[in-house]
């Protein structure tokens, strides 16, 4: 059941056909069935996917969406650098690629319920995952910096520490804003991953309707007679 899309309608017949298995285990339809999101449903697997779908993840599921998402993030942005730094441009089809996988680990976070509260963690996850791409690079310009600059007269305290730590991670994620008009198809870029992790996490409507009478299987009285015996054999 879930590898079945009940999102998308997907008619197993010719137009107007009686449907005659469920869309979702593939037995024969016997007595009542309903149609959910337009798919021909026996009644066990409706409550099912009712129960699926018709749900919400919880703080459990949402726990499990965000490890899903930043294990994805994690492995686009790796991707998402090495391409960078191996040909030196920002490629739209990499960023769709770190939404895909944020997006695909979310969705599996809330067993496919999505939902504005997981477009919006879908979303900052990959946000968060392309601009960390960039961490290297800052940190070589402010140890370069730093080699320029005359040494501290008082340690560095914990506080202190903190709030360096703060600030860099607030010049990460404000970095593709910083560049101005000149960045615009880096935010253009941006933006395509963005998309992509929120259309993953849209949730999915569901909509019932039924029951309804299936289609009685042929009586043997309809079956053609068997072919009568040859006499003498």
């Amino acid at each position: 059941m879930s590898d079945l899309q009940f999102d998308k309608a997907d008619y197993g017949g010719a137009a107007g056909d009686a449907p005659t298995v469920c869309a979702a285990c593939q037995d024969a339809l016997t007595g009542e069935y309903f149609h959910v999101n337009e798919l021909p449903c026996c009644t066990s697997c409706k409550a099912g996917v009712q129960a699926v779908l018709g749900g919400t993840p919880g703080p459990r599921g949402f726990a499990k969406a965000a490890i899903g998402g930043v294990g994805g993030g994690i492995a686009g942005a790796v991707l998402y650098y090495l391409v960078r730094s191996l040909t030196g441009y920002e490629i739209g089809l990499i960023a769709i690629a770190v939404g895909f996988l944020v997006g695909k680990g979310v969705r599996w976070g809330t067993g496919g319920r999505g939902g504005a509260l997981y477009q919006a963690l879908a979303m900052a996850l990959t946000y968060v995952a392309i601009v960390s791409t960039y961490v290297p690079a800052v940190i070589k310009g402010l140890s370069e910096a730093g080699t320029t600059a005359p040494p501290a007269s008082a340690p560095l305290t914990m506080a202190g520490a903190f709030i360096g730590l703060g600030l860099l991670a607030v010049l990460i994620l404000a970095l593709p804003f910083l560049g101005g008009f000149e960045n615009i198809l880096g935010l253009v870029i941006i933006g395509i991953g963005l998309y992509e992790a929120w259309k993953i996490n849209k949730r999915v409507p569901l909509t019932i309707s039924g029951p309804f009478a299936a289609s009685a299987p042929a009586s043997a009285a309809a079956l053609p007679p068997a072919f009568p015996a040859t006499p003498g054999t």
